[in-house]
């Protein structure tokens, strides 16, 4: 086999990167460190002086995901929007960022595996706990910008928002990605956030 020497950095994001692209292809189940080795050209020893442990490359998957989840959210937050429309463009960019690596439901839907519990969920919890004290954060801002007495409180919007779009993604997983997930999510929370009468002026969600 023909290996092309990088540098370890280097190395390691193009594993991460293989990682998710067969994760999102094969589901969890199809996926092996040779699998992944072979795609890149590498030995799976190679693969493993880099990442040693199949678990360390699972954590490493989504600890890439929860950095481009920050990522979308920041530049979402930084287009110069009414605050509920941030709040809406933030859990739009999550949806999209799924859509464009199916991979994370594929971690945490395979059924009959402890890694999704022991060593993923953990990840996962804490990327959504991050997503909901950004939306908390931008809803209080979002009610004094409205200047609006609402009563429904915030903890409950943020957890139907949360839910909505959590189960949006496991329904797009659990039926093979048989819908448009992205068309699906504007549709539930521009609903939603219909309802909690939650509106800037000129928005048209």
């Amino acid at each position: 086999m023909t290996t092309v020497r990088k540098p370890a950095v280097e190395r390691q994001q193009e594993i991460v990167e293989m990682a998710l692209r067969l994760l999102s292809e094969l589901g969890e189940g199809g996926v092996s460190a040779q699998t992944i080795a072979d795609h890149i050209g590498i030995t799976r020893v190679g693969l493993f002086q880099h990442i040693p442990t199949k678990n360390g490359l699972w954590i490493a998957a989504l600890s890439e995901i929860e950095r481009l989840a920050h990522h979308s959210w920041e530049r979402a937050s930084r287009e110069g929007d009414p605050t509920v429309v941030r709040r809406r463009k933030t859990l739009l960019a999550q949806i999209k960022l799924i859509e464009n690596c199916p991979a994370v439901p594929s971690l945490l839907f395979s059924p009959g595996r402890m890694v999704a519990e022991e060593v993923v969920h953990p990840i996962h919890v804490r990327i959504m706990t991050a997503l909901r004290l950004r939306i908390t954060e931008e809803r209080y801002t979002a009610v004094q910008e409205c200047g609006q007495d609402f009563q429904i409180k915030t903890r409950e919007m943020e957890s139907l928002l949360l839910e909505g779009v959590q189960d949006c993604v496991l329904r797009w997983s659990l039926t093979g990605r048989g819908f448009d997930l992205v068309a699906e999510g504007v549709r539930l929370i521009g609903l939603q956030i219909r309802l909690s009468g939650l509106k800037a002026r000129g928005d048209k969600s």
